[in-house]
């Protein structure tokens, strides 16, 4: 077996809100704890350098990487930023 490792997934939505602070600083907290047992700990980021926005957080869902790195380049990604926009505008249409 290998290392156990913890994965934080996250957006500029829940990292970066201005309005939410409080979404990063429980994030870091946890990181922190986990670090401190000794668990390794890694972040997926998706759309960094975005300013935060609602649909972010959706398209996340669609980008989700899970660490297994063949199906991750096929599959998941930030290549699918939008995904919720663009499933809004077709279903409302």
């Amino acid at each position: 077996g290998g290392e156990f490792v913890m994965w934080l997934h996250g957006t500029p939505r829940q990292w970066e809100d201005k309005q939410r602070p409080f979404v990063a600083e429980e994030t870091l907290a946890f990181e922190q704890r986990c670090r401190a047992v000794d668990v390794h700990v890694e972040r997926r980021y998706y759309a960094a350098g975005q300013p935060p926005t609602l649909n972010q957080h959706f398209d996340a869902l669609r980008c989700f990487c899970t660490g297994d790195t063949a199906r991750d380049e096929e599959e998941g990604g930030d290549r699918h930023l939008g995904f919720f926009a663009a499933w809004t505008e077709a279903c409302s249409g």
